[in-house]
């Protein structure tokens, strides 16, 4: 698969990020399938959010599970630093924070 051109990957990106707040997880595998960029951070998206830290946030672990294994960055942080598995922690999403663990994600200690 060649990859999309930018303006296009902007559209995919931009749309992977909306479904993933939605919970869509059929949309979310068809965007991926589409090669929508897995570690998309929207332009104007004011947080930084990936859609990992979006599937987290919401506790969507079906879509956190499809998201890791297309490539998601457990490691990726927000604008202020902040993990997915943070994300999960701060809205309670305790279950979604147990399987970010097992897919090896770390939680360190803000400074």
């Amino acid at each position: 698969r060649m990859d999309a051109p930018p303006a296009h990957q902007a559209r995919l990106g931009n749309a992977l990020l909306r479904d993933v707040q939605r919970g869509d997880t059929r949309l979310v595998a068809r965007l991926l399938d589409a090669g929508a960029p897995v570690n998309w951070r929207g332009s104007d998206e004011r947080l930084g959010w990936t859609p990992l830290m979006c599937a987290a946030a919401g506790g969507y672990r079906g879509i956190g599970r499809l998201l890791l294994n297309r490539g998601a960055r457990l490691d990726a942080k927000d604008h202020d630093g902040n993990s997915a598995l943070v994300w999960a922690i701060w809205n309670g999403k305790i279950e979604m924070a147990r399987m970010l663990l097992d897919f090896g994600a770390e939680l360190e200690a803000k400074r």
